[in-house]
């Protein structure tokens, strides 16, 4: 049974200036990634420090992450529209025979 995931209207804040119906372009900060996901801002950190999710860019001190690249492993809502697949890279393991 298929679902199709909607992004849930937003607050509008000065540090997130995110539109109700979601970002298109563009960078958004953890606490705007963290509104989109409904979750804190702490764990949005935490998923993609552990390759849970895409990977964000720091700009100088900023920390901003990309809504879309048409990419799940760079752009938040590509991630979520494919089903939140882990952004880990793969590693194969190598056994010695």
């Amino acid at each position: 049974m298929a679902s199709s995931f909607s992004v849930p209207p937003l607050v509008e804040t000065p540090a997130t200036k995110v539109s109700a119906a979601g970002p298109s372009t563009g960078m958004g900060d953890t606490n705007a990634v963290a509104a989109v996901i409904l979750c804190s801002s702490r764990h949005v950190v935490r998923m993609a420090d552990a390759g849970l999710m895409p990977r964000p860019v720091h700009v100088g001190r900023l920390v901003r992450f990309r809504w879309r690249t048409g990419d799940p492993k760079t752009g938040v809502l590509d991630w979520i529209e494919a089903g939140c697949p882990s952004c880990r890279p793969s590693t194969k393991v190598r056994v010695k025979s």
